[in-house]
């Protein structure tokens, strides 16, 4: 059995690739996310990349409960993912795209 995997996230035009390790106590893979906040990651079209796991921001809407802000990314509904339950994803939300587009260093 592989000890590592790659996934690659691909969201509005980009790839996010997250290393997997297995762990033997708990018989799972379980994923080293990128710190988003400490290394924004953008789309080519701007988007912040972010994970479910971030705590919301001041534009953040919850998914369930209308008009209401959401305590974390995940719960928002401008988080948008590449499957249904992926922890890893982009922000939608107009107001949080780079405009300025250059690369990251």
């Amino acid at each position: 059995m592989e000890r590592t995997i790659i996934r690659a996230f691909h969201v509005d035009g980009d790839v996010c690739e997250v290393t997997f390790v297995y762990d033997e106590d708990f018989g799972k893979y379980f994923g080293d996310y990128p710190d988003f906040e400490e290394t924004p990651k953008w789309t080519p079209e701007g988007k912040p990349w972010v994970t479910a796991m971030e705590g919301g921001c001041e534009h953040g809407t919850s998914r369930v409960h209308a008009n209401k802000t959401c305590f974390d990314c995940g719960s928002c509904i401008y988080f948008r993912r590449e499957n249904t339950g992926d922890l890893i994803g982009v922000c939608d939300y107009e107001g949080n795209r780079r405009t300025d587009r250059r690369e990251e260093t």
